[in-house]
């Protein structure tokens, strides 16, 4: 079964919340131009299972998605994500597999590992209070797995010239019970040269005015 969209929209606002000229807004969202091309494999009873083709549009803040896929296969009791990539106008993600496992007791297993040669921070100006047309293309991989009882990730952060290099672990655990949940975050390793760190404060002077 296949289903189809052109120049759809979508919104979402809270009246009496105020708006924000240029910036992002959780409160007032309107997607427009939406195009979704998705073929729908399996529905039967509590077993789905969907190809996203290809989902487009824009949002009234400036955001852009260009392209998101994905494969998708849910049960009651797991979600399977494959082939997942979101492409923006400057910038692109991916994932291979990501895995989500419950037993509908407030315990859970999760894996994913989503990673990106080309992360702009132009794609996410109305979420930024800077400038960003300037700010330097990052790579980006983080690698996610556990359970409720313990949750790990590791994250790196480059650019391409290496000149910025930034690798992290994070530890999780009782993640479901807020007064016994604990984090633990760890700087593995760390390096910003001292160009990039004066272009990156130029950047913010220029956007400050200071």
């Amino acid at each position: 079964n296949q289903i189809q969209l052109y120049n759809g929209r979508a919104s979402y606002h809270i009246r009496t919340a105020p708006k924000a000229v240029g910036a992002f807004s959780a409160q007032h969202i309107d997607i427009s131009d939406i195009i979704c091309n998705l073929s729908l494999k399996k529905l039967n009873n509590d077993t789905l299972s969907l190809y996203i083709r290809s989902i487009s549009g824009k949002e009234s803040s400036g955001i852009k998605i260009e392209q998101l896929q994905a494969r998708v296969n849910a049960t009651p009791q797991a979600i399977r994500i494959e082939n997942f990539k979101l492409k923006m106008p400057a910038s692109e993600l991916r994932a291979d597999e990501l895995k989500l496992k419950s037993n509908g007791k407030r315990a859970f297993e999760i894996y994913g590992d989503v990673y990106s040669n080309t992360i702009s921070a132009s794609d996410f100006s109305s979420l930024l209070p800077i400038a960003t047309t300037e700010l330097p293309t990052l790579s980006l991989r983080i690698k996610t797995k556990g359970n409720n009882k313990k949750l790990a990730a590791a994250a790196t952060i480059e650019t391409a010239d290496k000149s910025i290099s930034i690798k992290t672990n994070t530890a999780i655990t009782n993640f479901l019970n807020s007064e016994k949940r604990t984090i633990d975050f760890n700087l593995a390793n760390g390096k910003i040269e001292t160009a990039a760190i004066s272009h990156i404060q130029r950047i913010i002077g220029d956007s400050t005015g200071k």
